[in-house]
Order: structure tokens, then sequence, then C-alpha cells
């Protein structure tokens, strides 16, 4: 199928998963027919094109491993892989656990009143609003914070807002569904993933927005959570001024912990909505992955697979600066928790109030 940019994806109904394809494996697709085995495409292939066998074998070889591997392919064997190369291969994976909470079908009934009420408005007219509100509630925010400084994290305030917290996430995760709703990708579940099995992070899948060959609905299903927070946070940062007591202190830490999120959520350099956010609006296509697992080939000097061999300057470039930049941003936030554990560093807090 053609999806993001106009990519040719080839889409496995039993896994649900895609694979980008290059305009070579396109040309050759219609030798892949279920009947032959991969030696025998090589054969005919290279009887067709007066190639030499070994030649052929070779330039073929890491396409069929890829294919192999993803399952789509069977009929071919890849050689064993180098410690070097799984190690290097395992640089662009993002160990993660998924636990889904709700289904399919639960998060279209969940969506589907407020699907009800947009399909009407003109095009575009939601969008208009809903960034308009999510720009306001920021400036909002950062003036909050602005004026009365970092609040204390402790006690009851701290409490509830970490509680209302919990409460947007689910409202957060929504939001990017019913977008996804609204330009007709399917979303396959919501839950709770672990970044390396540690880390607890809400999800929503939406793989199938893959299928969307336009930039600006990618780039608007990755916005919609963070806009949605920034609503939120507005309301808060209102009630801030206008509320006192328990109320007013609550949304002060809820606020800024809004604040916080937003900044690590829409960093571009780790596997969260920021990175989605570039990749809506540049048009790349699952760019930390490629990057990080590139760079690793290079530092552990492993051969390549199919889909980075070739690449142009300027794509090799940009795959090692982005994988360089994303590693040490890590780095540096593990150096600074460290440094905090130890007693180093610390975070300054001011008064609640």
């Amino acid at each position: 199928m053609t999806g993001s940019d106009g990519t040719t994806l080839l889409y496995d109904p039993r896994s649900g998963s895609y694979m980008r394809l290059g305009k070579q494996m396109v040309k050759l697709l219609p030798a892949f027919d279920g009947r032959r085995s991969g030696t025998e495409i090589v054969l005919e292939l290279s009887d067709r094109w007066e190639v030499p066998r070994d030649t052929l074998r070779l330039r073929l070889g890491a396409t069929l491993k890829d294919l192999a591997e993803a399952g789509v392919f069977e009929g071919y064997e890849p050689p064993p892989e180098s410690n070097r190369a799984h190690l290097a291969a395992r640089a662009g994976r993002l160990a993660m656990g998924r636990f889904p909470l709700l289904s399919e079908s639960a998060v279209k009934r969940l969506v589907h009143p407020a699907l009800a009420i947009l399909r009407p408005l003109p095009p575009g007219l939601p969008s208009f609003v809903a960034g308009s509100c999510a720009l306001l509630g920021l400036a909002l925010c950062v003036f909050t914070i602005g004026r009365l400084g970092v609040p204390m994290m402790f006690g009851l305030p701290a409490v509830l807002a970490v509680a209302a917290v919990l409460v947007q996430t689910v409202f957060h995760e929504l939001s990017h569904a019913l977008v996804c709703h609204r330009y007709g990708v399917t979303v396959r579940s919501l839950g709770v993933a672990l970044w390396y099995w540690f880390i607890p992070v809400a999800y929503v899948d939406r793989t199938d927005a893959y299928r969307l060959v336009r930039r600006r609905p990618r780039f608007m299903i990755s916005v919609a959570g963070p806009g949605a927070d920034m609503i939120v946070a507005g309301v808060a940062a209102v009630l801030v001024w206008r509320a006192d007591g328990l109320l007013a202190n609550t949304a002060y830490v809820f606020v800024f912990l809004e604040l916080v999120l937003l900044v690590v959520n829409l960093n571009p350099l780790l596997p969260t909505d920021g990175q989605q956010v570039l990749e809506g609006l540049t048009g790349e296509i699952n760019l930390r992955n490629r990057a990080m697992r590139y760079l690793g080939h290079i530092v552990l000097r492993a051969s390549l697979p199919s889909y980075l061999i070739g690449l142009s300057l300027r794509r090799r470039v940009i795959y090692i600066a982005y994988g360089t930049l994303s590693v040490l941003y890590l780095v540096a936030v593990a150096v600074y928790l460290l440094g905090s554990f130890l007693g180093f560093t610390r975070i300054p807090y001011g008064p609640v109030g």
C-alpha cells in the first residue's frame, strides 16, 4: 500500500506490522509470488539480468534477511549474525512491555460522542479552536510559574496534583485517539507501557497512522495529546489566581507538573510525542530507530541492514547527528539523576501559594 509521504509499505495482517519498501524492492515484488524460494529467485533474476549469481546473492542477501526476520518471507535462511551486528540491531529497538487496558472497540465507544459533535463542523475549525486554546493555556502556565516560581513538591496539594496528572494522562491519550478516528485511523488499544521494562508511560497504539499519506494528519495526531494537556493546565492556571486555599495550591502544583511533562513529552530526542511531531513535520518514518541502529552499526563496525545500505551523504549525516544527540541527552540525564541521588545536584523548590 501507499502510506506516509507516498512511501510504499508492506503490511502483514497477521502481526499488524508495516515494513517500508525501497524503490528497487518494489520493482522486485512480482518475483515474490509465493512459489519460489529465495535461492530460486536469485537464480532466475541472475539469468534474466545477466548478473553473476554470487554478486546478486550478495545484493539481495541483506534484503531477504530483513524480510525473513520481519516474518513476511519464507524460504530463506539468513546466515548467522555476528555478535556485533546483533548488538547494533538492538541499539535501534526500544525495549518496552505493553499492557493494554482498553480494546479497539472500547476506545471507539469513548471517543464516539466527541466525534459526533466534530463531524458536522467545518474542516479545520476544531483544530484552530483547540490550537488557540492550547497556546493560550501554555501562556497562562508560563506566566503563572514565572511569577510565582517553582512550588514545593510535598504535602496534600502535591498528592492531589499528582492524582490529577494521572487522570489527565488518560484524557491526553484519548485526545490522540479522538484525532486518529477523526482521520479514519484505527486505534488498536490504549494502555500502559514500560520503557526498558522499568519506566511507566501511557500509550495509544496508533500504528495504523502509517497509512496516512499526508503529513498534516500525522502531525495533528501527535500534537493532540500535548494540546489537551495545555488546555486543562490553562484552566488550572486560572484557578491559581482566582481560587484560594487547597484548590489554588493544588492547581499551582498541577500547572508546574504539566509544564515539566510537556517539556519532556515534546523532546524530539526521546521516543515520545516530540519524536512523532518531528516525523510529522519532516515526513520521516521511524527516525529514532533508524538513526540509533545506523549509529550502532557504524560505531561497532557491523554489517548494515538492507534499508540502511546506500544512504545519501545527507541522510547519513542526519542519522549520525540525531543518534549522537539522543545518546548524549540520555547520558546527561543519567548523570544528573545520579548526581541528585548522591547529593551533588538538587532541584530548588519554592514555597506553595
